[in-house]
């Protein structure tokens, strides 16, 4: 008597049932499978046969090498100075001694832009 594996068993029957155009629960009633049973391992196969070929893509990727660059730090204002930063980013640095009529100019064109 030959023995197969349970895994072998469903992959036949899984086969079987793609190219028979039956519907999962008719060809489980006439080949005489708990339904819940081989639904259940066909997602199981699914599911394997999905991460074998994400993998397979992955093994084929190519790498691109990547260099990672220090940033450099910022120029600090003096001590008593300010430093303004919008959350797009934009950066205004006052020295110790700044414009305080020029500073309110500056803000109202960017306000306007």
């Amino acid at each position: 008597m030959t023995t197969h594996r349970p895994t072998d068993f469903w992959k036949h029957h899984i086969r079987a049932w793609n190219k028979s155009g039956l519907s999962q629960s008719e060809y489980a009633r006439r080949h005489e499978l708990p339904v819940k049973t081989f639904g259940y391992h066909k997602r199981r196969l699914d599911n394997q046969r999905i991460i074998q070929s994400a993998l397979n893509s992955e093994e084929q990727k190519p790498l691109i090498p990547v260099s990672v660059a220090q940033e450099p730090e910022p120029q600090k204002t003096s001590e008593t100075g300010i430093t303004l930063v919008s959350p797009g980013g934009l950066r205004v640095e006052l020295a110790s001694g700044f414009d305080a009529t020029a500073l309110k100019q500056v803000l109202n064109i960017l306000e306007v832009a």
